[in-house]
């Protein structure tokens, strides 16, 4: 079984560098055994040699190391992830970022996360800012199971609730200040750019849409009725489609919305502050 190891070891090497392959099973060493980088991996029992086998066929098989071990880490800390939901990016971060930048400048006490997912996004916000009313909204229960578990796991309280807010059948009894969404931004045509393991394993639904624009036009209509008149409404974009979601936003009646670059130099993100409407 060791033998099997190292085979596959040395099929990670060729796929992905050896650094990257050293990277990989250090994270699977500490997560999945518990063990530290130093550890020699001839010291393994017989039941830790099978678990570490498994794994490696599994990310040889192009499934995303953070399903294998369950965890992802995000804003520095971490979340547990599976299938049922997309694994947090980075990206994602610098949306978080503002919206917690916001909150505190504002004054705001209330928030909705649209298309929670892992709940990343409504859970960090809870747990940097506790005094604050978070929401979060998923057409998938599935998704909306992983988002609690997370919740609990971090003792945040958020509000959970099973809509599409491409049809949405909720009635909020209160404007929220912030409005925030990673919607599902790619089209199809875009998936040759995309790796292997995010096509195979992580959820069509919080990927693709068939229209890069459809989300953003639903959640900025919802956020006419649903957003205080002081409010704020921040969605990640698809860095294609960016000018065109600005354009939306602006059509619909958004005169203050701007297009926000992430550390990279994309623009990743349209910002709205209502009270700069004209």
């Amino acid at each position: 079984m060791k033998d099997s190891i190292s085979i596959k070891l040395e099929l990670l090497d060729n796929l992905h560098g050896s650094d990257e392959s050293a990277s990989i099973l250090k994270v699977l060493l500490l997560d999945l055994l518990g063990k530290e980088a130093a550890f020699k991996l001839e010291n393994l029992t017989t039941e830790e040699t099978i678990i570490l086998d498994n794994a490696l066929q599994r990310v040889l098989n192009d499934e995303p190391v953070q399903y294998i071990t369950g965890k992802s880490w995000f804003y520095g800390v971490e979340f547990f992830v599976d299938q049922r939901v997309l694994i947090p990016r980075p990206e994602t971060e610098e949306l978080v970022e503002i919206a917690i930048d916001f909150a505190k400048k504002y004054g705001y006490k209330n928030v909705l996360d649209i298309g929670t997912g892992s709940g990343c996004i409504a859970v960090t916000i809870k747990k940097n800012l506790p005094v604050l009313g978070v929401s979060a909204m998923d057409v998938s229960k599935e998704a909306l199971e992983v988002t609690r578990i997370n919740s609990n796991f971090h003792k945040t309280e958020i509000q959970l609730f099973e809509d599409n807010i491409l049809d949405p059948k909720e009635h909020f009894e209160t404007k929220f200040d912030l409005i925030i969404s990673n919607p599902p931004y790619i089209e199809h045509w875009e998936s040759d750019r995309m790796s292997a393991s995010t096509l195979r394993y992580e959820p069509e639904l919080a990927l693709f849409s068939d229209n890069a624009l459809q989300f953003y036009r639903a959640i900025l209509e919802f956020s006419k009725i649903h957003l205080s008149a002081n409010g704020a409404i921040l969605m990640e974009c698809n860095e294609f489609f960016a000018n065109e979601i600005l354009d939306l936003a602006i059509h619909i009646g958004y005169s203050s919305a701007k297009l926000q670059k992430d550390i990279q130099g994309k623009n990743r993100m349209l910002v709205i502050k209502m009270s700069e409407i004209n």
